[in-house]
């Protein structure tokens, strides 16, 4: 992807758990670009760390929250990132009302395993009766940028 010059460019171009492991936000936005044509779309969903799934990584999985680049996943960064690369009609939004999750699970400890079954049933039976997203609570960031 980084050294690569594709032959073809695409119209849509879909991007998902790739951004958020890079430190250079702006840099892997560009190189992103470069697979779009003219007339295409460019979206990037990356997951929220900001708000209770990230404290459910850092506390639960600390070592899946580290391999992540936490300051990217801020709304303002991405699309700043994508006009710094003359995207145009940028969107940037947090999706999602609520989830929490870990990752190799089979390898938490039980009492872990618990603790975040227990906050997954409550926030999805919460937000059911009352869906919004949220920085917060909704899982992930999403980036749409148009050349």
């Amino acid at each position: 992807m980084f050294n690569y010059s594709p032959n073809t460019l695409y119209d849509l171009v879909f991007s998902i758990g790739l951004v958020e492991h890079f430190e250079n936000t702006e840099e892997i936005i560009g190189i992103h670009k470069k697979y779009i044509s003219n007339e295409g779309t460019l979206l990037v969903i990356i997951p929220n760390f900001k708000g209770i799934n990230g404290w459910v990584q850092k506390t639960f999985d600390k070592s899946n929250y580290d391999k992540h680049y936490i300051p990217c996943m801020e709304r303002s960064v991405l699309h700043d990132a994508a006009e710094k690369n003359n995207f145009k009609e940028i969107k940037t939004y947090y999706y999602g009302k609520y989830s929490v999750w870990l990752e190799d699970v089979d390898n938490k400890s039980f009492l872990s395993k618990v603790i975040v079954k227990l906050m997954w049933f409550a926030g999805k039976v919460f937000f059911k009766l009352f869906p919004f997203d949220s920085k917060q609570f909704s899982p992930y960031i999403v980036l749409v940028a148009k050349c």
